[in-house]
């Protein structure tokens, strides 16, 4: 109840199934009854790393990334990020639930697309690429800025309002 509360139309679309050894969740009900139903689901690059760990979790960023073209396509702004995004990003992997020592253990990987070039590097780049977006958006919101009569706050001196 609280989800629907929380997540308006988009809890429809969200679904899930268990059996004894999974419990998957998503956007696709068939994708996820078809998961569950078939026996040793460890076809997956990741579940090797998952397998061990009594819970364990995979996001694929370049699938999220992807299903926000259509919107991000409507801002050449938004586009550029997006591009940015999945160029860089490539998936999160974690595990754990076990205890050692009196403490819970768990794992988590942040995975890059570019398994090539030095990681820093990468995040620099894509700092850099994110932060001309910002600025950009910036000068764009200070451009398209709507002054209407009667506004108390500060106009510039290159712009004029019309009574």
């Amino acid at each position: 109840k609280m989800g629907k509360q929380q997540l308006g139309t988009s809890a429809s679309k969200i679904f899930y199934n268990r059996n004894d050894p999974y419990f998957a969740i998503g956007n696709k009900k068939e994708s996820i009854d078809q998961f569950v139903a078939k026996e040793g689901n460890s076809q997956f690059d990741f579940m090797n790393k998952i397998a061990s760990s009594p819970m364990g979790a995979y996001v694929n960023l370049q699938y999220i990334l992807s299903a926000a073209r259509d919107e991000a396509g409507k801002d050449s702004l938004g586009l550029v990020a997006l591009d940015a995004s999945l160029k860089f990003w490539k998936d999160i992997i974690m595990s754990g639930g076990n205890f050692k020592e009196g403490a819970v253990t768990q794992h988590i990987e942040i995975n890059l697309l570019d398994k090539t070039t030095n990681s820093l590097k990468q995040m620099n780049t894509y700092i850099g690429i994110m932060g001309d977006v910002i600025k950009e958006k910036k000068k764009e919101t200070s451009i398209n800025e709507i002054r209407l009569p009667g506004d108390n706050y500060p106009v510039p001196d290159s712009a004029a309002m019309v009574q």
